[in-house]
């Protein structure tokens, strides 16, 4: 049934976008070995009805019936009270998947609140927040987001808000630059959220917060000043006619036989992932590895940017199904361009298997995609939070075999854990090699951080077990 799931699920997305769960059959179970004792248990199952019952009573609902049976609002604001009536339905696999992450992320009414509640919770700050229970209340300041980006987050208004919660039913005072919004979040004792009022200044006291719930587990160790050389280099692409920035972090070389690793990171994130690398080795747990830091779109082109804005721009370098798509020749240009000059100016290693692209939210499509159209290259992919630009899950039945995916999402960022859950089922169901894990984390970079770290020790562990520095 693989393939025939598999090419059913890709016309599906063809035409449905996000929204498409029909189709997958009954989901083989996840491995359990890379579930940390510390993780939070997942959002409350739907009952299972009793075979024997449900043969009686209604057939299976489906995924999509489900959605249906909704009233009609954005993916981001549909009410607790909604989801909750249809935990009692007799659901397929697929169905029950989508209703627990629903029900995991939901709004909650905020009637009860005031402009003076707002006022007194926010005093000189733009943005704070309350926690009751499961109740996580979020009140901020600011003016109405740019009507765009609305739209790509799911939601029918709101302010200008980033990142671990990503949409939301936020209320407006009229005349008022205030507003509130009030969700009902699964596993909040061991949650890490951070909110910020803009998607591109750098956060200050008064303008973001960070929830860590008192079983939250920590996030992975970090060295402060790097013993290894990161240098940004411009490097011409033949395959777009563009100059790109790339990002390239190389570890400090011991054995001058030593053929590193690579790992490549979308986004640029290469010296934050620096520092947890750094950490790790020093600590006896990983080989060095180097990595590799490239960003997409108009903010990776030195010269004059495309004639679209960056969201697009970055989209058509990473999604292999748009009409205006890049993709190609972006895979071209860090194949034929980019990891030769890793091979010969850095020791980089040219097994497959020393290879990994990884990446969050729109970098974690790429991530698949890229593994699925160069398996050749990529012996390792990490997509995390895999955002909307869905692969042609298809091709999984033709390249699946040949890398091993390891996927992770948070609970609280729905769109985002429905298409990894997507894509686990999907690689399971080919017979593929994956490793999948949820964290009681909104889109956030705390929880890229920990599997960026849990990976790289799976995946890359030192030849040597030594004692942890103190």
């Amino acid at each position: 049934m693989g393939l025939k799931a598999s090419l059913s699920l890709a016309a599906c997305l063809a035409v449905l976008g996000n929204v498409c769960l029909a189709g997958l059959g009954q989901p083989q179970p996840l491995s359990p070995n890379w579930q940390a004792s510390s993780e939070v248990q997942p959002p409350v199952e739907a009952p299972r009805t009793n075979p024997v019952q449900s043969s009686q009573r209604e057939p299976e609902i489906d995924a999509l019936a489900l959605r249906a049976m909704l009233p009609k609002a954005p993916t981001g604001e549909r009410m607790c009270a909604d989801v909750d009536r249809l935990a009692s339905l007799n659901l397929t696999a697929d169905a029950r998947m989508l209703l627990n992450a629903m029900r995991g992320f939901c709004n909650l009414p905020t009637t009860d609140v005031s402009s003076t509640d707002i006022r007194r919770a926010l005093k000189d700050r733009d943005i704070a927040f309350k926690v009751h229970g499961e109740s996580f209340t979020i009140f901020q300041r600011g003016p109405v987001d740019d009507p765009e980006i609305i739209r790509m987050r799911g939601v029918s208004q709101g302010p200008e808000t980033c990142c671990s919660i990503q949409n939301g039913v936020w209320r407006r005072f009229e005349g008022t630059d205030l507003w509130v919004m009030r969700l009902r979040l699964k596993g909040l004792r061991y949650a890490t959220i951070s909110q910020q009022t803009s998607r591109s200044l750098d956060p200050t006291p008064s303008t973001s917060f960070t929830y860590r719930g008192e079983l939250a587990p920590a996030g992975p160790a970090k060295v402060e000043t790097l013993k290894g050389k990161i240098e940004r280099y411009e490097v011409f692409s033949p395959q777009l006619n563009e100059t790109r920035s790339v990002v390239v972090y190389v570890p400090p070389r011991e054995d001058q036989d030593y053929r590193f690793p690579v790992v490549i990171s979308e986004g640029g994130d290469a010296e934050n992932f620096a520092s947890i690398s750094e950490a790790l080795v020093k600590d006896g747990k990983i080989r060095p590895v180097i990595l590799v830091g490239v960003v997409a779109g108009n903010d990776g082109i030195v010269g004059p940017p495309r004639a679209v804005p960056q969201h697009v721009a970055r989209a058509q370098d990473y999604s292999p199904n748009r009409p205006d798509s890049t993709f190609k020749q972006y895979m071209s240009f860090l194949v034929e361009t980019v990891r030769p000059m890793l091979i010969d100016r850095f020791s980089a290693s040219e097994q497959r298997m020393d290879w990994v692209v990884t990446g969050a939210s729109q970098g974690g499509a790429l991530a698949l995609n890229a593994a699925l159209e160069r398996s050749d290259i990529f012996g390792h992919s990490w997509p995390m939070s895999i955002a909307g630009t869905n692969p042609e899950f298809g091709t999984f039945a033709n390249s699946v075999m040949k890398s091993k995916f390891r996927i992770s999402a948070g609970y609280y960022e729905e769109a985002f854990l429905v298409n990894s859950q997507l894509a686990t089922t999907a690689i399971q169901n080919s017979g593929g090699d994956v490793e999948a894990r949820w964290f009681s984390d909104g889109h956030n970079p705390d929880q890229w951080d920990r599997a960026f770290a849990d990976n790289l020790m799976v995946v890359f562990p030192s030849e040597e077990v030594v004692e942890p520095t103190k």
